[in-house]
């Protein structure tokens, strides 16, 4: 149990690096609980700026929990920076994201990260990892830590999968691998075969070599995008797939209109954990989640209290309207950039607090102008307000009772 070995991270030091005022309210008071000191910043240059007033006084950090998709630096840029700015610092890192596509893929490739968890985390998963982190164990990978929550993804018996690769022996692997998953896949031997095919039946999941003779799978990719918006139909989730993980490779992926990544050679668990994530993102509309996650409401008021647990609503509803009425500026002068970064802010925060149909409408909005350049209609920013609205007064009504 948590509580049988919280004295393992008693006397530790935790920096929390995460631009949303309501998610380090709820890291602070977890590590309080657990009796791990802490330091907390808005963003990198912040978190900087604590590192080297640590180095100076001799009392570093032992871990650094660094918020992936931040404005300014985001957490890769901040971790590989202290890399090689403090390279003796001796630190470990912990990344958690909620990006789905390459660059999520990008995260889990950085040398100087440690371990990527999802969000929303449990309190549970995280305890676990600071764990293994502060006490060196096996030097926590990435694969290792995302592996169960792989192996929990449910693959459904109708899912179509369409595998791209001019290499027979690649082909064979990777059919097996589908087939232990329970998944029989139709193949291409090459970019052009592969466009032909999708011009005639729609996959759920493609998973695209990336080097290949006769077309490429960014030149296959773009017609498919063509075809797909043309025809005004349902997009395949792309997968790349490339031997070269080199730095930059993830960004020419997502530039290309692909949607993840994953490096040859690849395992089973990293198979089927980035399936996954496509299934994720085409899962069916908002309503069919709960308004609010029973299980991590628990978990925040046994973590907070009944105090915590109201102020953390109060900041969230207040900074939501906020956000919304930036969002209505973003819209009215087209900025997608902006409209971008409040879905992802909203979306974080919502999930943190289990609201599940926000989050899960925050997430689509932030996929729609990320990957479609579609701007938000007034018809959606009223959906998402009349949800907001619906989600704080019900959390709001879950609190009462539990008085």
């Amino acid at each position: 149990a948590v509580s049988g070995t919280e004295q393992l991270l008693a006397g530790k030091k935790v920096l929390i690096v995460d631009d949303i005022d309501a998610n380090r309210m709820l890291f602070e008071r977890t590590m309080e609980s657990w009796n791990v000191g802490y330091g907390s910043a808005a963003g990198g240059e912040e978190a900087l700026s604590l590192i080297e007033d640590s180095v100076a006084t001799g009392q570093h950090y032992d871990v650094l929990m660094l918020d992936h998709q931040m404005p300014g630096m985001n957490g890769v840029e901040l971790a590989t920076k202290v890399a090689a700015d403090y390279p003796n610092y001796g630190a470990r890192v912990l990344l958690h994201s909620s990006a789905v596509d390459a660059l999520y893929a990008e995260a889990t490739a950085c040398e100087a990260i440690d371990v990527v968890l999802r969000k929303p985390l449990r309190r549970k998963l995280l305890h676990e990892h600071l764990l293994r982190l502060v006490g060196g164990e096996h030097g926590v990978s990435t694969e290792g830590t995302q592996s169960a929550l792989a192996s929990d993804i449910e693959i459904p018996l109708d899912m179509s999968v369409l595998l791209v690769d001019d290499n027979a022996v690649n082909r064979m692997v990777a059919q097996a691998m589908l087939k232990k998953m329970g998944v029989v896949a139709d193949i291409a031997e090459d970019g052009l075969q592969a466009f032909e095919m999708r011009q005639q039946k729609r996959y759920d999941i493609i998973l695209m070599d990336v080097q290949m003779p006769v077309m490429n799978g960014f030149d296959a990719t773009a017609n498919i995008r063509q075809h797909e918006q043309r025809h005004d139909e349902k997009k395949s989730f792309i997968i790349a797939l490339t031997a070269n993980a080199m730095e930059g490779d993830a960004k020419l992926c997502l530039d290309a209109g692909m949607d993840d990544y994953l490096s040859k050679p690849f395992q089973l668990a990293s198979l089927r954990k980035v399936i996954g994530r496509g299934l994720n993102v085409d899962s069916s509309g908002s309503q069919a989640e709960p308004l609010i996650d029973e299980t991590l409401f628990d978990e925040l008021q046994e973590l907070l209290g009944e105090d915590g647990h109201s102020m953390t609503l109060q900041t969230f509803c207040s900074d939501v309207v906020k956000q919304l009425d930036n969002l209505q500026a973003a819209m009215n002068s087209g900025d997608l950039e902006v409209q971008q970064r409040i879905c992802h802010t909203l979306k974080g925060s919502s999930g943190n607090l289990g609201m599940l149909r926000l989050h899960l409408m925050c997430k689509q909005l932030e996929l729609q102008v990320k990957k479609d350049s579609r701007v938000i209609s007034e018809e959606q920013l009223a959906a998402l307000d009349s949800l907001q609205a619906l989600s704080c007064s019900e959390y709001r009504e879950r609190l009462a009772q539990t008085d």
